[in-house]
């Protein structure tokens, strides 16, 4: 017993380098062994610091590997790295970073879970249940047999006693003219952001064999339902965007209907092919536009139909591998990027995990992002495209490991943060840096446009959604000055990504304001972006960022209240965002009073003015409005303070009438949106 004591006392006298190397220490000298290995080890690094200067110097100059560099030249094994201790989480990074996410259970017992990535609109329509449905309304007013809206109904798992059959929808369709104009809007007009169909294909595989001479045919025996299902949700969509019809028209519900009924002909689990894909690929972006389609719950479950048989027909497999033609591989290339895209940013804004992984996908990118054609038309048609699936496979390994992995930190937030931040883009996806080159371009083509407006929106909507709850958790504890708490920078990065959603929101909108109108993703982006800035300003009301923050606010309020009967924005979103912009107004008021020409500005929204000289302003932060310029980004700062000597009321955004054809040039921007629309580019590129 004493001799293992003794030889456990003398194990205890050795040092932690020699115990780790397994060397006899006596403890009062180094071990020649021990100086050999820290010698070893300061070599490694100064080899590996030489390496990545050589590798630097050898990419200005040339794109090959320097030859010192090759596998077979580096042969010197490097000695391991010592153990780095392990970092323990603060007590206010584990409030956040274990945090799982919001359950909301209905007053029947139902219960939904949403993760941290959920969005405010998406959490808007689990609370009010009341909402406006175009659909609902239009419903009534169909004029299709009831034996085809009944089949409908049944999707996507019809009866086998479905006796309708592909020739009893061809006095459905509409004559040559009609549907090759519902084909020309939708593409330009819908298919800039989802396309799983580009439309060479489309004209080529099914357009033309279900109009053969530009006329109807006596019969469709030869064709698939499926084709024909992705024709009417090409009408559908079409008729969607058709700004000569009423928002969500009775017209595009009743293709939709027929789409639907094509798909119950031949039930798409006993006949899955490509074309179903891209036909219900094309109804959840049907639904996502619709905007009042169906419940987020329907939604997953009829994409969960598509994810499968996507795997079904192997889209996640190399195509190289298949030994097809390379029209037929590239077309489920795209579709196959699509469908993982969509589904991720499905998961992303209702707050759940994705039901495709990228890490499973073997199937190549259609679109290669490092080689965009220098021809402005060729790069239009691949830019968006070769961004989106970049930025999407990107994204969704910030989210796992953001929001799903254990033991993430705040550094490694911000470390994920720049990566998403300096993401590149194409260059033809850019907002211009003059004002004059952005309204251009702007005005050149809407679905550029558009496209440029989502590039921005995407990336600063996932920046907004990665810091929104280290930002709440910066404000509430911190209220007087946020920025002096462990998470301050969120606070600075969440006021930016907001104020760039509404700027660019504003912009676009005052460019096509017809198409925007009926695009409800950027009202929903816009949404939350204003919750969040109106969360700031009643939180901490004397931080040096809530009267900008107010401001951009007002421009929203502005915005949606002008245009709440005419688009297709969230349900209530007007009256809950004045709701928040009035208590934003009275926490001001607290601290800041509030000038008799401001109260009569906002049109009866803060009617009780009750001033209040308790508070001066920020006299209490330590962190002043300077200092803040400074840490963002000065450039930005002196557009903003640009920007902030406009006016900030009511903008005279002239009623436009639906009425008019698509190919209209587009509207003319108002002039005080200049500076607004330049700030853009100011904020991020």
């Amino acid at each position: 017993m004493e001799s293992q004591g003794g030889d456990s006392q003398i194990r205890r006298k050795a040092c932690e380098e020699c115990r780790r190397l397994k060397l006899k220490c006596d403890r009062s000298l180094k071990t020649n062994s021990l100086k050999l290995h820290e010698t070893i080890t300061e070599m490694s690094s100064r080899i590996l610091q030489l390496e990545e200067a050589l590798a630097s110097l050898q990419a200005q100059v040339s794109t090959d590997v320097h030859p010192l560099l090759t596998d077979d030249s580096v042969k010197i094994p490097l000695a391991p790295k010592p153990h780095a201790p392990e970092k323990v989480a603060t007590e206010e990074e584990t409030d956040i970073i274990d945090t799982l996410g919001a359950f909301s259970i209905g007053e029947k017992g139902e219960v939904i879970f949403h993760e941290a990535t959920a969005t405010s609109e998406y959490l808007l329509e689990v609370v009010w249940t009341g909402r406006h449905s175009f659909i609902t309304e239009n419903q009534r007013n169909l004029s299709l047999p009831p034996d085809l809206i009944l089949l409908s109904a049944l999707f996507p798992f019809p009866p086998e006693t479905v006796t309708t059959h592909i020739d009893d929808l061809i006095h459905l369709m509409p004559d040559f003219d009609t549907a090759l104009n519902l084909v020309n809007i939708y593409f330009p007009y819908s298919s800039w952001c989802q396309e799983p169909i580009p439309r060479e294909e489309f004209m080529r595989r099914i357009f033309n064999e279900c109009y053969p001479n530009g006329a109807i045919p006596t019969t469709l025996q030869h064709l698939s339902s499926h084709k024909l299902s992705v024709l009417f949700m090409v009408f559908a969509l079409g008729a969607l965007m058709d700004v000569n019809r009423p928002l969500c028209s009775v017209e595009a519900e009743e293709y939709h209907i027929l789409a639907r009924a094509c798909l119950c002909i031949e039930p798409v689990y006993e006949t899955s092919s490509l074309h179903s894909v891209q036909a219900m690929h094309l109804m959840i972006w049907y639904y996502t536009l619709a905007a009042t389609r169906r419940t987020n719950g329907y939604r997953l479950a009829i994409w969960g139909v598509v994810i499968r048989l996507s795997q079904a027909i192997g889209l996640h497999h190399d195509t190289s591998k298949l030994k097809l033609e390379a029209s037929d591989a590239k077309l489920r290339e795209v579709v196959h990027w699509e469908v993982i895209c969509m589904d991720f940013w499905q998961s992303f804004v209702i707050g759940r995990p994705s039901s495709m992984s990228f890490s499973t996908s073997q199937c190549k990118r259609p679109y290669d992002l490092k080689a965009i054609p220098e021809n402005p038309v060729e790069a239009q048609a691949v830019a968006w495209f070769a961004w989106k699936h970049d930025y999407t496979h990107l994204l969704h390994g910030v989210v796992e490991q953001a929001f799903r992995s254990k033991g993430t930190t705040y550094s490694q937030i911000l470390t994920l943060d720049q990566k998403l931040r300096n993401h590149p883009a194409p260059s033809i996806l850019w907002w211009p840096p003059s004002q004059e080159a952005l309204l251009e371009k702007l005005r050149h083509s809407p679905p550029l446009a558009m496209q440029c407006y989502m590039r921005l929106n995407l990336q600063e909507s996932s920046l907004l959604h990665l810091h929104r709850r280290f930002f709440m958790q910066a404000i509430r504890a911190n209220p007087t000055d946020p920025f002096q708490h462990h998470f301050g920078p969120s606070v600075r990065f969440v006021f930016s990504s907001a104020c760039a959603m509404i700027c660019g929101l504003w912009a676009i909108y005052h460019s096509h304001a017809l198409v925007v109108r009926r695009f409800p993703i950027a009202w929903s982006h816009g949404f939350s972006a204003a919750i969040v800035l109106s969360s700031l300003v009643i939180s901490a009301p004397t931080c040096v960022l809530a009267p900008p923050a107010l401001k951009e606010l007002d421009r929203a309020c502005a915005l949606f209240r002008e245009n709440e009967h005419i688009s297709l924005q969230p349900p209530n979103s007007r009256s809950i965002l004045e709701d928040m912009q009035r208590k934003a107004y009275i926490a001001m008021n607290l601290h800041m009073p509030i000038s008799d020409a401001t109260t009569e500005k906002l049109g009866g929204v803060y009617p009780n003015k009750t001033v209040s000289k308790t508070g001066t302003g920020n006299s209490e932060s330590t962190t002043s409005l300077d200092q803040m310029l400074l840490q963002v980004d000065s450039e930005h700062w002196r557009m903003y303070a640009t920007l902030s000597s406009t006016p900030t009321g009511d903008h005279d955004l002239s009623e436009q009438d639906d009425a008019i054809q698509v190919d209209i040039a587009p509207e003319e921007p108002s002039t005080e949106l200049s500076n607004w629309e330049s700030f853009i580019h100011g904020l991020r590129r």
